[in-house]
């Protein structure tokens, strides 16, 4: 068993972790890629702030599978700074900062269960959701998606709001896997097909179809989804939207879905959780502080 001194820190051979966080590098990280075949136990690599690229530590990522890689990425035009190992995220309402253009790094989010990136009409790629496989809640109301297909394998979705700007003509084919949605709502849209999906959808608590969704559907086509899921809660004949009694029962109360919804996302203190670089205690190392 040796012990090595690296960037000033110490390191056992057998060691299960290496914290080189807040360590400045020039080289990409490659005297890294050097040790890293010595620390065969370890399962926890740390490199927040190395000034390392995200492409260079995907490929660490990438070259040890095994091991939890973590780094700091930037995006919406560095307003907004997280760690590669959140598991929530809420960044809605922020354009004209969240557009494809800013928000490329956010692919490399892999651990996010939550994120809400509710109204934000600019943001238009969303392919960075294909790399979130442990998605839970998401919420992208009112932003610029015209398809579902970054949804495909989103198979942990819980609770979805994809409400629309405003009516578009879209296809649920890629919802088909997603069985495990307790909530969905999907008021708002144009005409809409591959609503068969729906039916395979037994574990729906809540589904919010609205009027306007349900008039695109063809003949019968409610029919169906009612007698499919006789215990779902399904809101059709109305207009309805990610408000409403969607959030608020008609005696008053607050959805008991909702109320988990609020806690998970951090809304009640949304602005001490949102990724603002000062929210971050971790971008001022304790060794500094």
């Amino acid at each position: 068993m040796l012990f090595r001194s690296f960037y000033g820190r110490y390191f056992t051979t057998m060691g299960c972790e290496m914290d080189l966080s807040h360590s400045p590098m020039t080289d990409e990280a490659t005297a890294v890629l050097k040790l890293l075949p010595l620390m065969r136990n370890c399962r926890l690599l740390d490199m927040d702030s190395c000034g390392v690229s995200s492409l260079r530590m995907q490929e660490i990522r990438d070259r040890y599978p095994e091991m939890e890689v973590i780094w700091r990425i930037w995006f919406a035009k560095g307003k907004f700074t997280a760690r590669t190992d959140v598991e929530r995220l809420w960044c809605a309402n922020s354009y004209p900062n969240m557009t494809a253009e800013y928000t490329q790094e956010l692919r490399y989010l892999t651990k996010i269960k939550y994120l809400d990136l509710g109204h934000n009409p600019e943001l238009t790629d969303w392919e960075f959701i294909r790399c979130m496989p442990d998605l839970e809640v998401l919420i992208i109301t009112g932003s610029g998606w015209t398809s579902l297909d970054m949804l495909e394998d989103c198979t942990r979705l819980e609770y979805l709001e994809i409400l629309p700007m405003t009516y578009i003509d879209l296809d649920l084919h890629p919802l088909a896997k997603l069985t495990n949605l307790e909530h969905l709502n999907m008021c708002g849209m144009g005409k809409t097909t591959g609503w068969e999906v729906l039916l395979n959808m037994k574990k729906l608590q809540r589904l919010w179809i609205g009027a306007a969704t349900a008039y695109g559907f063809p003949e019968g086509a409610m029919e169906r989804i009612l007698e499919a899921l006789p215990d779902t809660q399904i809101v059709y004949l109305t207009d309805s939207s990610a408000a409403g009694s969607w959030r608020v029962n008609p005696d008053g109360t607050v959805p008991e879905r909702y109320t988990l919804l609020r806690e998970q996302m951090g809304y009640d203190h949304v602005y001490e959780i949102a990724p603002f670089p000062e929210n971050d205690p971790k971008l001022i190392p304790p060794w500094r502080s």
